[in-house]
Formats: C-alpha cells, sequence, structure tokens
C-alpha cells in the first residue's frame, strides 16, 4: 500500500507542475495577443 501512494502521489505531483507549465504557457501567449491588440499610450497622448 505505502509503495502505491508513494508512486501516486509523485505522479500526482509531476502532473501538478506540468499542468502549472502549461498554463504559464498560455499565460505568455494570451499576453502576447493582448499586446498586438492593445493600443499604446504616448506622451503626446496626455
Amino acid at each position: 500500500y505505502a509503495f502505491f501512494r508513494g508512486r501516486v502521489q509523485r505522479l500526482i505531483s509531476d502532473l501538478e507542475s506540468a499542468v502549472t507549465h502549461l498554463l504559464a504557457l498560455l499565460s505568455v501567449r494570451h499576453g502576447e495577443k493582448g499586446l498586438e491588440r492593445t493600443p499604446v499610450l504616448l506622451e503626446e497622448d496626455f
């Protein structure tokens, strides 16, 4: 039981880190798209 419990906990940890990495990549890609559409304010606009 302890062997399988440790193995499952390791797999869950790996899954959590993979999901975190995937969400970070999606966040960066979403940020890049947002920058293309966001108008930039220049000093002359103030």
